[in-house]
Parts: C-alpha cells; sequence; structure tokens
C-alpha cells in the first residue's frame, strides 16, 4: 500500500525559504557547500574532538553539555523533514554549531558562553517526537515549526556574524544576553504554544508577535550602537568624517574623464588587487601635478565598488598639534563607521580603558580594527605639507599599518607626496615592497589629462573670448602652448587659465599667448607683479597686507574676519563702516588665492605659501614685518572691540558696530594677538618706544585698564587668585616681554588659559562661565559680548539705525558660523557651528573624565564622563567593600532580649535599679532623670545588651526604651592637631577634615588619606586655623574658611584652589554650600554673613547683624540660610532677597530661647524645622512652619550634655529622623527629633566633640575632637 504524503502548509515553507536564504547571504560559498553536507554525527564528533584539543591544552571542557540540545534537534528534525523535502533546509539547523565550536575554542568565555546559550535553547524546544505523529498535517502546528526554524537560524545568523573577527570573539560574545534574549523568549513562546495545544495554535497572533519582537530588537541593537558610535567618535575626538569634506572639495577639480586612466595603470591595479603583493605605492610628482586630485577619485572609484577603503588628505592650512595622531583617528573613525559592529568592541576594549586616545592606543588599535576586514586599502595624500619635523614620524606609523599577512589580513597603502628628502629616505628603504609610480613618467596619460581639462576651462571663458579672438586662432595656439609647457603642472595650467578672465583686449590676450610663463615659480612672480602693481599703491598695499593674513595667521581666515585686517595698519588704527573694504577687494590677489565652502579664505595651493615666504620679492612677506603688522592690525581690533564692553555703550551702539562689519576680526584677535606679539619678539622684533607698535600697545593696554577699573571686574574676581603656574607651564617666550608694559596683561591672559586647560568643565556652557568667572582681564567679558551681539542680529527682523540689506547681508555671513566652540583653545578649524545643536555635538569631543578616588579601583584609571556617572559608581562600588547592616536585622536581633527585660519600667538598669517602679531606692534614678543625665549613668549599672565597650571607646543606649541602634567605629584617622571641622562628602564616600593649616580628605571605605590640601601661598610660620569645611553637592569643589577671613575653594580631583573668596575683616567660623550649589553662605566674626554664586563667582548680598555669627546654614531647598550668633539667638533670611524671616530667642524675657551663645544651627531635611545647639548645654528645635517674620516658636529643647553644646547634625535611620550633637563633655547625644527622646550616649574622644556630621547616604556619622582624631562611626 503507498504511504501517503502529510499535505505542507504554503505559509510554513515561506517561513523556512526566507529564513535559509538570509541566513545563507551571510556565509561564504566555500561554508554554505559544508554545511549542506554536514550531518548531526559530524557536529557530534566535532564537538568530541575539540573537547580534546581543550583537554590537551590543560583547558578541559565538558563538550557532553551539548548533548541536550543536539538531541532536541534531532527530535525536532523528525518532526520538520515533511517540510524540508526537496531543500537543503535541514542540515542548517546543526552544521553551523560545529564552526561556532571550532572557533569558539580558542576563546574560553565566548566558548562557556556559547554552550551555555545552545542550552537554554535546548530548554525552550518541546517534545516534538510526542507530537509530531498527530499533528504533521496539520497547517498551523506546520507553522509553529517553521517559527523555530526560523528562530535558530537568526541565532546562527547573528553568532556567525562575529566568525570572521576572531581578534574580537570575546569582547563580541560579551553583549549576549543583549543580542540573543529576544530569540530566546520567542522560542519560549512558541514552546508554550506547542506544550498548551498545537492544533488550537492562534498561528496569526504568533506571527505577529515574532515580527514585533524582530522589529523591537533591531530598533534596540540600533540604539545601542548609535549611542556606543557617539562615545567612541568622542573619545577620538572627531564628529562624523571631515575628511569626507576634504575629499568632495578636493575632487571638484576633476574633470570627467581626465583622471580615469589612474585607476586603469598597471601598478595601481596590482596595488587594487586582494592579493597580499604589490602592498605599497608611491605616487610622487612635483607641486602643482594633481596628486590630490588623483588620490581623490581613486578613492571615489573604489569606494563606488564597495571596497575597504580609507584615506586621509593633509591639508597645510589646519594645523594639528599631533599629526600623526589625528590621521591614525581619522582612520579609526571611519573604519569604525564603515564596520558597525566594530562599535561594541572599541567601545568596551579601549574607550573604556583608556582616558584618551594616546599615540600608543592607537597604534595599538588600527592593527586590530583593520583585522577586521581580509581586505582594506589605505590612501595618505600630502604628508610633505606637513611640518618638515613630523614628516618621519607620520610616515613610520602610516607604515606601521602595512600587513601582507593572508592568515590575519591584507592591508596595502598608497601614499602620495612631492619627492621630498624625509619621506623618500624611508619608502625607498623598503624597495621590495615600494612600487614608485612618478608622474613626471606619465607624459601621455597627465597630457591627456590636461587637454581634457583645458577644452573643459576653455569652454567655460568661451563667451568672454569669442569677443576677443572671433577666429579661435588665439584659443588654439592657448591650447597647444599650455599642453606643450604645463610640464605636467595641472596648477600651472589652471593658474594660466584664470589669468585670461582679467583680459580685456586682444592685444592683452596675444601677449599672453606669446610669453606663458616657464614653471609656477616663473608664474607666481607675474601674478604676484600684477597684484602689486606699482602704478596702484593702494592696491599694491592692500593685496600685500591680504596675502599677508593669509600667508602667516594662526588658522584659516573667513571673508568678514579678512576683510577689516586688511584694511588695518600702522597709518589707519581706527575702522568705521566708511573704511571698512568691500568684499571686491579679494578679487585683487587672485588667482593666488580662493574662498572655501566653509567660508575661509585660502591660498589655491600650499607651493604659494612656500613661494611667498621663500621669495625675496617683497620685505611685505618676511616674517618680521608680517608678525609686527598682524599683531598691530589685533591691538587695533582689541582696542576698537572695547567699546563693546564699556557700559556707557548703549545695546544699540554695540549692535550697529557688530553689524557694520568692523568688529569681524575680535574673535580672531582674542585667540591669537598674543602667539603674533611672541613671533615678532622671537624673530628679533625690537619694542622702542619710537615704534608704532610699542605706542599702541600702551595706547590700549591703558585704555583696558582704564576700563577694567570702571567695570570693576578686576575687584570682583579678586577673589580667584588661584595658584599660579610656572614661565615653562605658561609659555617660554614670555620673558621677551618682561621688559614692556603689556607683560602683566599677557601674563594673566596666558594664565586663564592655562587654568581653563586643567578644569574638566562638563559643557561648553560650564567651559565659557569658568573662563568668565576666572579671567582678571577684559578679554573673555568682549568674545562674550561679540558672541551674543551676532546671536542677537541673527534673531532680528530689523535693528534701528541699520539698513535691511546691511542686517540681511550680516546675517547671510554669519548664519553658517554663529554658535563658536566655548572651550578655550578648540582646535578645530573653523571652530564655529551654524546651530547650537551642532556646537554642543562637537563640544562632546572636549569632554575630560573624572576619576575615581580609590587607587585600586580600575575606574580609577578610566573615568566616567560625568560626576553623575562616577556618583552612581560610587554608590554601588563600595557596597562590596563595607555592607553595612540593615536596620530591620539589628531590631529583630534586639527582640529576642530577655521579654522579663523588656517589661521592666528601667530595663536595662542592673541590681537594685533593676526592680519595679514600687520599689525602687532613693538613690535610684528616675525616667526622666535617665532621660536628661544618660551620660552620667555609670557602666556598671547598666545591662550588657544596653552598652557597648571598645578598647578606648562606650556607648550607652537609653535602658528606658527598646534598643533599635549599634554604634561601632568604622576608622580613626590621626591628626598632628585640633580638628576643628569635618564635613561628608555628599555621595558619602569622602570625609573632609580641618586642622592647622591643612585641610585633609580621607576615603571612608577603605580608610585611606586621598589628598591633603595646603595653600602654598602662605608663609611658612603662618598658624592657620581651618575653621570650617563643607563639600560641594557635586562632590567637585569643597570649601574651607580659615581664620585669616578667608574661603578658598577647591577643585577636588587635582587638589588646586579654584578661588579664593575675601571680604570678611575676622576669622571665617562657618561655610555651607546649597544643595544645588548654586551659592555659598560664609558666616564670620565680623557680624557678617555673605552669600556668593558659585556660577557667576560675584557677591550676591550681605546680611549684618550686631554679634559674632558662629555658624550658618543653608536649608536644602536653598530657601533660607540661618545663622547662630553669640548673643543667645539665630536668625533666618530668604535667600533671595535678603529680608530676615525669623528672630528665634536672644532676648532677654524669652524664656524658650537660648541663655548662652548660639555654637550650631542646621536645618532637617525638609526645611521644616531649625536646630541650634548652645553654649547653655541645649540643643533647640525651632519651627520654621509659622507665619513669616514671627519671632519663631521653640518646639522642643533636647538637654543631656553637661558642657557646652559645640556641634549640631541631623541624620535618618531610614524614615526616622536623628539628631545628633557633640559637646565640651567629651561626649555625642543621639535623639529622635520626632519625640524628643535621648537615644543613646556616645564617648569615644578624650578631649572636646568640636564638629559632628552626619553621611548623607550612607548610614555613618563622623566625630571630630581637640584630641587631635578623627572617628568614623558606623
Amino acid at each position: 500500500m503507498t504511504q501517503q504524503v502529510a499535505p505542507t502548509s504554503l505559509q510554513a515553507r515561506k517561513t523556512l525559504q526566507e529564513a535559509f536564504e538570509r541566513f545563507s547571504r551571510s556565509v561564504t560559498p566555500e561554508e554554505r557547500r559544508d554545511f549542506s553536507s554536514t550531518s548531526l554525527e559530524d557536529v557530534r564528533n566535532a564537538a568530541v574532538q575539540t573537547e580534546r584539543q581543550l583537554a590537551a591544552w590543560r583547558s578541559l571542557r565538558n563538550m557532553r553539555r551539548l548533548h541536550p540540545f543536539l538531541q532536541g534537534l534531532e527530535r525536532y528534525s523528525k518532526s520538520i523533514e515533511v517540510l524540508c523535502n526537496g531543500t537543503p533546509y535541514l542540515p542548517w539547523i546543526w552544521a553551523p554549531i560545529k564552526l561556532m565550536i571550532q572557533v569558539s575554542a580558542d576563546y574560553l568565555q565566548a566558548s562557556d558562553s556559547l554552550i551555555e546559550a545552545y542550552g537554554r535553547i535546548a530548554d525552550t524546544l518541546p517534545r516534538f517526537d510526542r507530537l509530531s505523529s498527530a499533528l504533521k498535517a496539520d497547517h498551523n502546528f506546520q507553522a509553529v515549526l517553521a517559527f523555530f526554524y526560523g528562530d535558530i537560524l537568526e541565532f546562527h545568523r547573528r553568532t556567525y556574524k562575529f566568525v570572521p573577527w576572531k581578534t574580537f570573539f570575546n569582547s563580541m560574545w560579551g553583549g549576549f544576553d543583549s543580542r540573543f534574549s529576544s530569540i530566546l523568549a520567542r522560542l519560549s513562546y512558541h514552546s508554550e504554544l506547542v506544550d498548551k495545544e498545537a492544533i488550537a495554535v492562534n498561528v496569526a497572533e504568533a506571527t505577529e508577535r515574532r515580527k514585533e519582537q524582530t522589529e523591537q530588537w533591531e530598533k534596540d541593537d540600533q540604539e545601542r550602537q548609535a549611542a556606543q558610535l557617539v562615545r567612541v567618535l568622542s573619545w577620538l575626538g572627531l564628529s562624523g568624517n571631515p575628511q569626507a569634506d576634504e575629499i568632495d572639495r578636493i575632487s571638484k577639480a576633476c574633470q570627467p574623464n581626465s583622471c580615469a586612466w589612474v585607476t586603469e595603470h598597471s601598478k595601481i591595479r596590482l596595488w587594487m588587487k586582494d592579493s597580499p603583493t604589490h602592498a605599497l605605492v608611491w605616487l610622487h610628482g612635483k607641486p602643482g601635478a594633481g596628486k590630490s586630485v588623483l588620490c581623490s577619485n581613486l578613492v571615489k572609484s573604489m569606494q563606488s565598488s564597495n571596497a575597504n577603503v580609507f584615506y586621509y588628505f593633509f591639508n597645510y592650512r589646519v594645523s594639528v598639534a599631533d599629526s600623526s595622531a589625528y590621521l591614525l583617528r581619522s582612520l579609526a573613525a571611519q573604519i569604525i563607521q564603515k564596520s558597525p559592529d566594530l562599535v561594541a568592541y572599541v567601545h568596551d576594549e579601549f574607550v573604556l580603558s583608556h582616558f584618551t586616545p594616546s599615540l600608543k592606543a592607537l597604534r595599538d588599535l588600527l592593527p586590530r580594527i583593520l583585522a577586521s576586514n581580509s581586505h582594506s586599502h589605505l590612501v595618505i595624500d600630502g604628508i610633505d605639507e606637513c611640518d618638515s619635523n613630523d614628516q618621519k614620524f607620520i610616515t613610520d606609523d602610516a607604515l606601521q599599518l602595512l600587513s601582507t599577512d593572508t592568515s590575519s589580513h591584507i592591508c596595502k597603502i598608497l601614499i602620495s607626496t612631492r619627492d621630498v628628502p624625509n619621506v623618500a629616505r624611508i619608502l625607498r628603504r623598503k624597495t621590495k615592497l615600494t612600487m614608485s609610480l612618478s608622474l613626471a613618467d606619465e607624459h601621455q596619460s597627465i597630457n591627456l589629462s590636461i587637454e581634457c581639462f583645458i577644452r573643459t576651462r576653455l569652454s567655460e571663458l568661451k563667451d568672454d573670448l569669442d569677443e576677443l579672438d572671433p577666429t579661435c586662432v588665439a584659443r588654439r595656439d592657448i591650447q597647444r602652448k599650455l599642453v606643450e609647457k604645463a610640464d605636467g603642472m595641472f596648477l600651472w595650467v589652471s593658474l594660466v587659465l584664470n589669468s585670461l578672465e582679467s583680459v580685456y583686449s586682444p592685444q592683452e590676450l596675444h601677449e599672453i599667448v606669446e610669453d606663458l610663463p616657464s614653471d609656477l615659480s616663473e608664474l607666481y612672480e607675474r601674478i604676484l607683479r600684477r597684484i602689486c602693481d606699482e602704478r596702484n599703491p593702494r592696491n599694491k598695499e592692500r593685496a600685500s597686507r591680504i596675502l599677508r593674513w593669509i600667508c602667516y595667521s594662526k588658522r584659516p581666515l573667513t571673508r568678514f574676519e579678512l576683510l577689516p585686517a586688511s584694511a588695518l595698519h600702522s597709518d589707519g588704527t581706527i575702522l568705521d563702516a566708511s573704511s571698512l573694504p568691500n568684499a571686491r577687494l579679494l578679487e585683487i590677489c587672485k588667482p593666488l588665492i580662493e574662498e572655501r565652502s566653509d567660508g575661509s579664505v585660502t591660498f589655491v595651493h600650499f607651493s604659494v605659501q612656500e613661494f611667498l615666504m621663500k621669495s625675496a620679492t617683497s620685505v611685505f612677506f618676511r616674517p618680521l614685518e608680517s608678525h609686527c603688522n598682524i599683531s598691530f592690525a589685533c591691538m587695533a581690533t582689541l582696542s576698537s572691540g572695547l567699546d563693546l564692553v564699556d557700559p556707557e555703550s548703549t545695546e544699540q551702539n554695540r549692535l550697529r558696530h557688530i553689524v557694520s562689519g568692523v568688529h569681524g576680526l575680535i574673535p580672531y584677535a582674542i585667540e591669537n594677538w598674543t602667539e603674533h606679539l611672541f613671533l615678532y619678539a622671537s624673530t628679533g622684533g625690537a619694542f622702542e618706544q619710537d615704534r608704532a607698535l610699542f605706542l599702541h600697545l600702551s595706547s590700549f593696554l591703558s585704555k583696558h585698564n582704564n576700563l577694567l577699573h570702571l567695570t570693576k571686574v578686576h575687584e570682583e574676581k579678586s577673589a580667584y587668585g588661584n595658584e599660579h603656574a610656572s614661565f615653562n607651564q605658561l609659555d617660554k617666550r614670555l620673558r621677551l616681554l618682561a621688559h614692556l608694559p603689556i607683560h602683566d596683561l599677557v601674563r594673566e591672559i596666558l594664565h586663564m588659559r592655562w587654568l581653563a586647560r586643567q578644569e574638566a568643565c562638563e559643557s561648553g556652557e560650564a567651559a565659557e562661565t569658568y573662563a568668565f568667572n576666572h579671567d582678571r582681564t577684559l578679554f573673555t567679558k568682549l568674545a562674550m559680548a561679540f558672541n551674543c551681539g551676532v546671536l542677537s542680529l541673527l534673531g532680528q527682523k530689523e535693528v534701528p539705525g541699520v539698513a535691511t540689506l546691511t542686517l540681511d547681508a550680516f546675517k547671510q555671513l554669519y548664519a553658517s558660523s554663529a554658535f563658536r566652540c566655548r572651550y578655550p583653545s578648540c582646535p578645530k578649524v573653523p571652530n564655529s557651528f551654524a546651530s547650537d545643536r551642532l556646537r554642543t555635538q562637537h563640544e562632546a569631543t572636549h569632554l575630560r573624565r573624572i576619576f575615581c578616588q580609590v587607587s585600586e579601583c580600575q575606574w580609577n584609571r578610566i573615568g566616567f564622563k560625568s560626576h553623575k556617572g562616577l556618583r552612581t559608581h560610587m554608590r554601588s562600588h563600595d557596597e562590596k567593600a563595607m555592607v553595612p547592616i540593615p536596620a530591620k536585622v539589628r531590631r529583630m536581633a534586639n527582640e529576642k532580649v530577655d521579654a522579663s527585660t523588656a517589661k521592666d519600667s528601667e530595663p536595662g538598669l542592673k541590681g537594685n535599679q533593676a526592680t519595679s517602679n514600687q520599689s525602687l531606692s532613693s538613690s535610684a534614678p528616675t525616667p526622666s532623670d535617665v532621660d536628661d543625665m544618660l551620660g552620667n549613668l555609670q557602666l556598671d549599672d547598666v545591662s550588657e545588651h544596653y552598652k557597648t565597650i571598645g578598647d578606648d571607646w562606650h556607648c550607652i543606649y537609653n535602658p528606658r526604651y527598646l534598643r533599635e541602634l549599634d554604634v561601632k567605629p568604622v576608622h580613626t584617622f590621626i591628626h598632628q592637631s585640633v580638628v576643628t571641622c569635618i564635613c561628608f562628602s555628599w555621595d558619602g564616600f569622602f570625609v573632609a577634615t580641618g586642622s592647622k593649616r591643612s585641610t585633609q580628605i580621607f576615603n571612608v571605605v577603605t580608610g585611606q588619606l586621598c589628598m591633603s590640601l595646603v595653600d602654598n601661598y602662605l608663609p611658612k610660620y603662618n598658624d592657620l586655623s581651618i575653621q570650617s569645611v563643607c563639600f560641594s553637592s557635586d562632590g567637585r569643589d569643597l570649601a574651607t574658611g580659615a581664620d585669616d577671613g578667608i574661603v578658598r575653594i577647591w577643585q577636588v580631583p587635582v587638589g588646586r584652589i579654584r578661588y579664593r573668596l575675601m571680604g570678611h575683616t575676622q576669622d571665617i567660623r562657618s561655610v555651607d554650600f546649597a544643595k544645588n550649589a548654586s551659592i555659598v553662605a560664609l558666616g564670620s566674626g565680623d557680624c557678617k554673613v555673605r552669600l556668593w554664586s558659585t556660577t557667576t563667582g560675584q557677591l550676591q548680598m550681605t546680611l549684618s547683624v550686631r554679634a559674632r555669627i558662629n555658624s550658618v546654614a543653608i536649608s536644602d531647598n536653598g530657601r533660607w540660610v540661618a545663622a547662630g550668633l553669640l548673643d543667645n539667638s539665630a536668625r533666618v533670611w530668604d535667600t533671595s532677597t535678603g529680608v530676615l524671616v525669623w528672630h528665634l530667642g536672644g532676648t532677654e524675657f524669652d524664656p524658650n530661647g537660648h541663655h548662652g551663645g548660639v555654637c550650631s544651627v542646621c536645618f532637617d531635611p525638609d526645611g521644616l524645622f531649625l536646630f541650634t545647639a548652645s553654649r547653655d548645654k541645649t540643643v533647640k528645635m525651632w519651627d520654621l512652619t509659622s507665619y513669616l517674620g514671627s519671632a519663631g516658636q521653640c518646639v522642643r529643647t533636647f538637654k543631656g550634655h553637661i558642657d557646652f553644646v559645640l556641634s549640631v547634625t541631623t541624620m535618618r535611620q531610614g524614615e526616622r529622623p536623628l539628631l545628633i550633637s557633640g559637646s565640651r563633655d567629651t561626649g555625642v547625644h543621639f535623639w529622635d527629633s520626632d519625640t524628643g527622646r535621648p537615644l543613646l550616649f556616645l564617648h569615644g574622644h578624650r578631649g572636646s566633640v568640636l564638629s559632628v556630621s552626619a553621611s548623607p547616604s550612607r548610614g555613618l556619622f563622623a566625630t571630630a575632637s581637640d584630641d587631635m582624631r578623627v572617628r568614623i562611626w558606623s
């Protein structure tokens, strides 16, 4: 009897086909053949062989863990074979396993993860053999079988992506859960459907669910990859691919088909092959031969064929401090963006383990990521345009990337330069590898390209030449002679043809044809003579200034910078709208200059600059005279620009001056005037008093200082006297100006820039604010005024007194560059952007990492992008090092105390004091006595459960109440003098202490001293005493108040003084930061509280009283500031208005007030109550919820100390508010602030407890004493 074949579902067959085709596109043809012929037994044998191999390597792995998975696949194959009849589909569910276990054998961590993953898949596979006989003909069941097939192949496809990248196998597999959890979830879901009732499977629902999960995974994966890519590019200091713009600009000079010959050249074709031979090509030729254009055409051609080609074009106008590192960074960025799957590897292996992309890290990174491609080609052009001292190092670094190892990867390199010695010597040493391609030997190809180029350019000039040459005779002569004399120089041809644009008569055209220059130098000489025509001295002077600026400026200038620059000279220091040159002025210097797409004006070729700098034609282009004139122009610009910060100038006047364009050079002048001054001095420039530059420097300095005094900037920022850098740290050339009055101003500028470079600002806005707060000159203020004016004008439709056409022209000029990078000394050229979003993206590349202070922690080396990241790390990092016992656990232990003890009215008292209330002896303390005199109880009178005794400390818990606390010492820090103050950081991981001369910061977890902060500008004999310390909420700043009346704000990560706050005439008794770190309050013995803004660095307000101030505190919400006074009172003011809100105590007739000076104040976390500690031995709690302006009401008095209460603070035990006080009686009291109950008395010092502080987050508190010790308690 013939067996009936079960009908198959078309939908199921379609699902199988789609999954198979998707996976098969990911593998090589050889692997497709292998997969189709691999049996399940082959996979088992491969597992056994791999196990034996690992055993021989002493890395035994149990491959039998694969057995359940292979068994499950075997059962599944029997169920699905009906759908696979006549197809190669079936072996593909197990064949990739063989390849994966063989590849992962070299990477044990990945191998274990892979086997674990296979096991998890096995757990999701149902018992198909129990259902297939009954349901194999059911189309719903077949659809689910097909879903399983698709999920298994999708798993194989994603894991297979790592096979070609063996170097990255471990790193790539590290994200297993995020990459494959969606597949495992789908398999589990389909398994549940089968197990419930396969016949009733809702296939439509399952299909839709599968589609949604696939789309969600792809979306999540793309978002994760995009976020990591941003971080990687930020680490590399790049945004996108700047080289793409450069290659587009260069390739525009290539006429159609004029460069096609290079891709057909035999040597280039050999180089383009994927074989390991012919790996290095040196393309060289004379200046202007079109090397860059040929290279750009070659790159574009290879890109069109989807080859792995990466490139870098050096540009003489872009000054990069480390050209070699920039080359490697740019190549790395291109490779990563070409292969997005590399992002995870680079992020995990390099970004997280290297603070910056150092040259060493880049040299390690590039070969690794190049290995991700079996074949790569690098094109590097223009090394000869770099500084001659750098050329050898750049070439060496580039050649290190060369690889002909077929077992790893092949990387071929093409280097294009002039035949310069530094490069030629290195390349010629590699004669076995280098193929030399000299453009001087390619006459035929070059001439054909030049003919094509000439025809195209002449056709563009046809309308003009038809009038001058109607018979075309001259044009034919031009074409013939240009080809004959070009000698392979496209630039020469281009410049000659450009000169035809300024021909206005047949005679001039005939002269050009008959007398063509022989080479570039002669051509440049002729063009220069025409530009600097002696018959037109006005144009000569203007053109010379333009060429001088382009030649010697420190970065490319834009048109709106170059025009005012060219109008300033020693005889014309005042520039107004009427004397500002028109843009047509730049036409004089053509064809030597061009305006690029980014708005910058540059020479058409770097050989122009070389010619001008080496030519003896005119003194105009000598370095000495050039830097003198540029310095003069910068001084004139800045002198007139100071009007923008003149308080007597109106906003409308400032805007009118900016829109006129006369201040266009201000950004460049602020950035570079000191550099040009140094260059002038270092090239032998003299500053005699009769020299115009000297006189103008003196005039500028006088105007600056007068305006500085008028605006009082120096007074506002006199408190920000940071530690000074040395001459070497600033600039050794500063000594060249030591005899000039301008020296101090230059030093101030260099010092501010040096400080800004040390500062780890988290944003461009923060960098700008920092510069503004620390610049004791007017230059930062001037830059901000100019930038704000530009942005204001772009947003206005009309400006009074300004013509609409003028405003529109201004907007057109600045529309693409209005947002300047706010980080000082930004190396990007240009460093201006069309929108705030683009600027912010760029500024992210300046972010510097913040490091964990635990020396043994790996993040001490890696660091974090922000302080928030550091705080998050610190909260989780040291929970492993110190795990405090939860309060709930302690209470459970306490409840095990004998019940009879707990029932006694005085449960903790022993002997005759532990009886019932009816039998208490006359000498026994009453309950209220126990509360008020907890510190006087004798240890022998307290039961063991209600006391803890250490070597040099003891703690008594109130025997009237159930014990809920357990105090123990964690660390003891010994000092060399009395410790007057102590404060925890807001994250609770650090504690700062103040003593004689120094402030010390300790790690609370390890107990190690992190740093000791000493003001090195103090004389050694100075006995300065630190009276108060306080961390800012972000942990980056620490304020220290001292008895010299100065508050020093320290930059904690680097241990330097950020600024000094001065103005108090007596000692600083207390400092406190607002929780949002926006203000800091200072309290002094001169009877004044001062509030300073930490964002602007300015004094916000001064609050005066008639008594000495001992303590200040700011509420957590920042609304109130309180002060404790020696006149027995406390005051509370509104921080926004300075209005006195509450006057607490201090009157003779107030029975609830203190009867001694208030030594310490603190708010409760909600800002509803104020606690005051006094010399009257009490702590009082004041209600701040009453109506404003009231005298304030004391709602509770805490008694127990027997001497002055010197310090008070609050903390929480879960939701329970606690009050802690330290006293001259050497003890510390704990109270429940809600009920007023005293909870414990701690004796841990031999001297007065001068300060107490509670950790905001870790359940710790600290005490400081005049016994020269600090103790941390849990």
